[in-house]
């Protein structure tokens, strides 16, 4: 602390009293005015590092917090990520043995919304290619059945009159 401005607070390099935990630190004044002239700033070890101290433990808190904030945030994003993909799994799965459930979810913005909505597309258009094809092929035997039954129609009217003629001669 600076005592007022008068002939006693200015003092030279060697009437300062130093002990041996005290820290010195000098600094030259390089102004036109103040050339020649030196700032030399003694502090007390003891008071430096209780400071030096406080510092450290401030900023091993704030890394302390950081760390566990950022660890939150990506746990609480790798959960998501982890629970809709397997949901995507699931349906896949399913997918394979043929159930063509669409995927139950929030609309998402992010890749794997993007995927679970080109699943449900997907999904949707094997389900109605597939029915289609089952009703095209409903379609073909029952064209054949009705075919089948003509022919055998048409076989027995032939064979009628044959039947009739041969029996009445």
């Amino acid at each position: 602390a600076f005592s007022s401005l008068n002939n006693e607070s200015f003092r030279s390099e060697t009437e300062i009293a130093v002990n041996s935990r005290d820290i010195v630190v000098k600094s030259n004044m390089g102004t036109n005015i103040t050339e020649g002239w030196k700032i030399i700033g003694v502090y007390d070890y003891g008071q430096l590092s209780g400071v030096m101290q406080d510092s450290i433990r401030y900023v091993l808190l704030l890394a302390v917090i950081s760390l566990l904030l950022a660890s939150s945030i990506i746990l609480v994003i790798s959960r998501s990520l982890t629970r809709r993909l397997k949901i995507v799994s699931v349906h896949l799965n399913e997918l394979e043995k043929q159930h063509f459930d669409m995927i139950e979810m929030p609309k998402g913005h992010d890749e794997i919304g993007q995927v679970m909505q080109e699943f449900n597309h997907m999904a949707g258009k094997i389900q109605s290619l597939i029915e289609n094809e089952y009703i095209s092929n409903m379609r073909n035997q029952q064209l054949e059945l009705e075919r089948q039954k003509a022919e055998i129609n048409a076989l027995q009217s032939q064979m009628n009159p044959h039947f009739l003629f041969n029996t009445l001669e």
